[in-house]
């Protein structure tokens, strides 16, 4: 995410960025949908964070979507146009500013 570093809770440990269609597996830790497909084999995934088996027989679109997770990843990208048309750039402003709002 450029210029804004939003922490490890909104990061796909698998691909490394921010989660892009964030899907929660049986064990609640949630993946992009697109690394979850990557990861099926035989119509489970097993969680790279605890192991944990999820069945998965049709993809990983239908499991259930982290609605918290995409909903903060919605308002940063928000507040970052927002920061950017007025110039600030302080990225700890920005945190704390959605701290706030979700919190």
């Amino acid at each position: 995410m450029a210029g804004v570093e939003v922490g490890q809770e909104l990061e796909c440990c698998v691909c490394l960025d921010q989660f892009v269609k964030p899907k929660l597996l049986d064990c609640m830790h949630t993946l992009c949908e697109g690394c979850i497909d990557k990861l099926i084999q035989s119509g489970t995934v097993k969680c790279p964070e605890c192991r944990e088996e999820t069945k998965v027989p049709n993809g990983a679109a239908e499991l259930s979507t982290n609605y918290i997770a995409q909903n903060i990843i919605e308002k940063v990208k928000m507040l970052q146009r927002k920061a950017h048309s007025v110039k600030i750039v302080s990225p700890s402003l920005l945190l704390q500013t959605i701290a706030k709002l979700v919190f």
